[in-house]
């Protein structure tokens, strides 16, 4: 795809959905799904769907199975060269869990000399994007049970030896590691967080793990089931999982960790999954997916951890959650046009436009919720809920949505007999975490390989931004949404109050009698994206 860069998620507790209220809600004319048309967009835009026109960065798709809140770039099939083996100590008691890491080089306080973990497995290497991944497994060697938060932090090497500057870390996955049990890891580095050092030139890498005080945030719940399939697409680890817990559950994290033919770590991953407003109760059970977009090959084994968190990980400094003050958008927001389609994979797509028609700027994060109807006329069970893409929205003017729902959400159900569907609006208290910056320049239209709007976008504001989304709307000659799209952009150089940025919007496909287009783009400052 050209003149796109997919932005990668960072932190591992900062993407969070919406939670829902009670059914109540401005409901949109109900239309009948079209038959698949001509132009239906292709595996390519559904693949494009899943993996990168996803909701903003802090935000967590809905119930989707796509990549991580921290969404792993594909890597390259080479691991880098890895010098000598880390080492794991065992850190003084630390304050922060969540926010703070250990500080580099501190001296371990209390049993220095008895060792908690040892590294069974590890490996490295750089993406395409300049990124470093670096993924592994320790083991607990101690006779005590972890529990509470453990993070581990990498110190990274040039080829000439010299220490790279910066603080490079991660946590440890599993919420509490039993004696002689093990735990996944991945450590996410981004080029930007390197600092110009090329990913490439880094050989050597020693990582050290510190034991917190806090306790884990999450539960590891009882997986029932799961097999692996691979497709053109990726590699998936695919089962149910069960709340053996006397708690419910708002959101799943799926850890899953592929070994080649020896036994070693090639990769880990964790896809979140949002099962609010209906959670998942004591006894009940959940389907998951764990996905690899790349560095699967020669995988011989593998192993997935579940865990349940109460709320969306990260509570209420991140997003909203179930109590943050969620209200129905009725009176205050109207569908002002909308349309959907099946796509050639199962998966339904629908798009449209939210009007504001209070007197009121609204500047929230808001949400939009499809409820589907079969052509039976049953409903289809299920959440199917996306997030309106602009952060404020002023009486009169309106913002373009998008609801991706894959063939796992429809639990079964053929897309193309989804034949209705109704939409809710559903305000949140919590504020729009981007910015919408001024589009200075701007055309589009249709080449070879898709329709493209290029332009410029300028910081008119005193922020720098690290992170620009692209949100692109085509419409027909009566104005009506014929497809709605948005584009991440990882800023190679963030962009600096006054700066101008190129960007571009990209449509693959179902593009076909597009008459004209709508653009705007929003920035996330490095904290806001997590980075």
């Amino acid at each position: 795809m050209r003149a796109r860069s997919v932005v990668a998620l960072f932190a591992l507790l900062s993407v969070l959905l919406l939670a829902c209220g009670p059914n109540l809600g401005p409901a949109a004319t109900a239309t009948p799904l079209p038959p698949p048309p001509t132009n239906t967009p292709s595996a390519e835009k559904v693949t494009e769907a899943a993996a990168t026109n996803t909701p903003k960065p802090i935000e967590k798709p809905a119930a989707t199975n796509t990549p991580k809140p921290i969404e792993k770039p594909a890597p390259t099939d080479t691991p880098q060269a890895v010098d000598e083996e880390p080492t794991a100590t065992r850190a003084a008691q630390q304050q922060g869990g969540i926010v703070k890491k250990p500080t580099p080089g501190e001296q371990a306080q209390g049993s220095q000399g008895s060792s908690v973990f040892e590294f069974k497995s590890h490996t490295a290497w750089a993406d395409d994007a300049g990124n470093l991944s670096i993924v592994g497994e320790v083991v607990n060697i101690s006779d005590q049970t972890v529990d509470t938060l453990v993070s581990i932090e990498c110190v990274l090497k040039d080829e000439n030896g010299q220490v790279v500057q910066g603080d490079f870390g991660a946590y440890l996955d599993r919420p509490a590691i039993p004696p002689g049990e093990k735990s996944s890891f991945w450590v996410l580095i981004t080029s930007d967080q390197l600092g110009g050092v090329d990913a490439n030139s880094i050989t050597d890498y020693e990582l050290t793990l510190y034991i917190s005080e806090d306790p884990s945030p999450d539960v590891e719940l009882t997986v029932l089931s799961a097999e692996t399939s691979q497709d053109s697409d990726g590699f998936y680890i695919k089962g149910t999982v069960e709340n053996q817990t006397d708690q419910t559950f708002a959101s799943l994290s799926v850890y899953s960790t592929i070994y080649d033919a020896d036994g070693n770590v090639m990769n880990v991953t964790l896809d979140i999954i949002d099962l609010s407003p209906s959670n998942l109760g004591p006894g009940e059970q959940a389907d998951f997916t764990g996905w690899f977009v790349d560095h699967f090959d020669g995988e011989e084994s593998f192993t997935v951890v579940v865990t349940g968190w109460a709320e969306s990980p990260g509570g209420d400094s991140q997003g909203p959650s179930t109590d943050s003050g969620m209200r129905s958008g009725a009176g205050i927001l109207e569908v002002q046009s909308h349309t959907s389609w099946a796509n050639d994979d199962g998966s339904v797509s629908i798009v449209g436009e939210a009007y504001n028609v209070s007197d009121q700027t609204l500047d929230t994060v808001i949400m939009v919720e499809a409820l589907l109807t079969d052509s039976g006329g049953n409903k289809v069970e299920g959440e199917f809920t996306a997030y309106v893409d602009r952060p404020v929205i002023p009486p009169g003017e309106k913002s373009s949505f998008w609801i991706y729902i894959s063939p796992d959400q429809l639990g079964g159900v053929a897309a193309d007999s989804v034949s209705d569907y109704e939409l809710l609006f559903w305000i949140s208290g919590d504020p729009s975490p981007d910015v919408e910056l001024k589009v200075t320049d701007a055309s589009g239209g249709e080449e070879s390989d898709g329709y493209y709007i290029n332009g410029t976008v300028e910081n008119q504001t005193d922020l720098e931004y690290t992170v620009l989304t692209v949100y692109s709307t085509l419409y027909d000659a009566d104005g009506n949404v014929i497809n709605a799209t948005l584009d991440m952009i990882n800023l190679d150089v963030p962009l600096a109050p006054g700066a101008q940025a190129d960007f571009t919007g990209y449509f693959p496909d179902h593009y076909q009698g597009a008459d004209s287009w709508y653009v705007f783009v929003t920035g996330y400052t490095a904290d806001a994206a997590g980075q």
